[in-house]
């Protein structure tokens, strides 16, 4: 039985309501053809749907089918690309770093009756610790690390390569199987930090009875960056995964954006995970690999947006180009017998050498994905890292989709997750003054 009809199981028939207090922030109360990353949902919705759902809490309580086009954010990509290139430089000796965010897939657990194991997790959970390290990055927002085994390895990896590790606490962290590392070096020692893990008030429920034990969450670290008086905030999460569960991440993003949002306006927060979010599905169904329609997906571009909106964050890749989504979004090939889907990758592998590791960091293009879940969904940006930054501390230099590439297991090659990860390299400082001119 394939990985994704053993995790649905568990999913079918779990309903989640509206919590009660959806549309007493003000920030529900947003406008979905003013707000300018909520825009796009607004343009895509029927015109009896616009005239009802004016507001964002209407939108979060509406039905799944109320959108009769792709939302297509190219417009919000193209102002947020050009905000970013038009913030001044900062000052000489601005804190640089690389950070990493990454799906580890090291999920392997019986329940039902079934074991459900990725793909080589054998051979690449022993050395998953050891080959993240020594990529030097000086952040690291893990998750799918399910045991405290996992956390454990991490650990002593980290001794001698100079990280602390949090992880949560053992009796949680199963649970929701998230993991930050960061350089020792960069927490100011003579400042105070603070480590917390929390869980989402909506749940898909079964997933953790009867189902593997999972009740997601996030964790969050926040300390003063060594050397500065600046205040870094690290969120690391994983929301709910399938088309079915929108509401869910929809909730999920109100939840933790809202709390992101309260933040001092002089911190830095960044978020990084799998949102199971992407920004752009060209169409609402999906005809998978047995020749079956999975509906729903427009609903899905929801939650990308609501991230960004609540947490008053804008999406690192975004702040150093367009990001490809809706143009590669739109060759996704559609043959008419999709079954060839579960023979090759969409049908047609030489459409993943010209796209694969470009956008998509779920994807049947890479091959512990294609094992596990071989034609069932779209191809879609579901990683991701986003910044909230009020004043102005952040530049982002470069970002990239990473880990694409494949490494030798088990006495073959493939990649050392079935998500690609999402890399930034930033600087954190002041801005620079502004020279005198010359009268």
């Amino acid at each position: 039985m394939r990985m994704l009809s053993v995790l649905t199981l568990v999913g079918v028939g779990c309903a989640v309501r509206p919590p009660k207090d959806l549309g007493a922030l003000p920030i529900d109360q947003a406008s979905l053809t003013e707000t300018e990353s909520l825009a796009h949902l607004g343009a895509a919705l029927s015109d009896e749907a616009r005239a009802e759902v004016r507001e964002l809490d209407a939108l979060i309580r509406s039905e799944a089918d109320i959108f009769t086009s792709a939302p297509d954010p190219t417009a919000f990509f193209e102002a947020q690309r050009a905000a970013h290139a038009a913030l001044p430089p900062l000052a000489e000796g601005a804190a640089e770093l690389r950070v990493l965010t990454f799906n580890t897939a090291l999920l392997d657990r019986t329940y039902l009756g079934n074991r459900v194991q990725m793909p080589e997790i054998e051979s690449r959970g022993p050395v998953m610790a050891e080959r993240l390290l020594r990529m030097d990055y000086d952040i690291l927002l893990l998750q799918e690390m399910w045991e405290w085994s996992d956390v454990e390895s991490l650990q002593a990896a980290a001794k001698s390569s100079g990280y602390t590790v949090y992880g949560g606490s053992p009796e949680k962290h199963r649970e929701h199987g998230l993991a930050i590392a960061v350089k020792s070096e960069l927490i100011d020692p003579d400042s105070p930090q603070d480590r917390r893990e929390q869980q989402f008030s909506a749940q898909r429920k079964l997933e953790y009875f009867p189902g593997p034990d999972v009740k997601r969450g996030w964790l969050t670290w926040s300390f003063t960056l060594s050397g500065t008086d600046q205040v870094i905030h690290l969120y690391d999460t994983h929301a709910t995964s399938f088309v079915s569960f929108w509401l869910q991440r929809e909730l999920q993003a109100r939840e933790v954006g809202a709390e992101i949002s309260t933040r001092p306006v002089g911190d830095v927060v960044l978020l990084g995970g799998d949102l199971n979010s992407g920004p752009y599905y060209r169409d609402d169904v999906w005809i998978d690999g047995e020749n079956a329609e999975v509906a729903g997906w427009w609903r899905n571009a929801v939650a990308y947006a609501l991230w960004l909106h609540y947490g008053e964050m804008y999406d690192a890749l975004n702040a150093v180009e367009i990001p490809q989504d809706v143009e590669l979004g739109k060759t996704v090939p559609n043959p008419r017998d999709h079954r060839v889907f579960l023979l090759e990758p969409y049908g047609r592998e030489r459409w993943c050498g010209e796209v694969g590791g470009v956008v998509f960091t779920a994807t049947d293009c890479n091959d512990i994905y294609f094992e596990s879940y071989a034609g069932t969904e779209y191809p879609a940006r579901l990683d991701h890292l986003m910044i909230r930054d009020p004043s102005g501390a952040v530049r982002v230099l470069e970002a990239d989709i990473v880990l694409e590439r494949p490494m030798f297991f088990g006495g073959r090659e493939l990649e050392l997750s079935d998500h690609y990860g999402v890399e930034v390299r930033l600087q954190v400082g002041e801005e620079a003054e502004e020279e005198p001119v010359e009268e």
